[in-house]
């Protein structure tokens, strides 16, 4: 197993995801504001609220499946 090495079709790949991940949100951003004279800071509250609830739901739902089939799971994979 070589861990030295990221293929360049892998780095392409993980490009090409970053741009669409940041860069449609903030075009989105932008379009929106020059068309509908939106605010910028709702924008921004919006992302934080989506960043915060997402972390904490998958907390809980990890929490709740781990608890309920914590036993299955650890049982399947050994």
């Amino acid at each position: 197993m070589n861990l030295g090495h990221v293929s360049v079709v892998s780095i392409i790949g993980m490009i090409i995801s970053m741009l669409i991940a940041i860069g449609l949100p903030v075009f989105l951003m932008l379009f929106v504001r020059k068309k509908e004279k939106a605010q910028i800071n709702f924008f921004f509250i919006g992302a934080a609220v989506f960043v915060l609830a997402a972390l904490f739901l998958e907390q809980s739902c990890h929490a709740l499946v781990f608890s309920v089939a914590g036993d299955v799971l650890k049982e399947k994979q050994a």
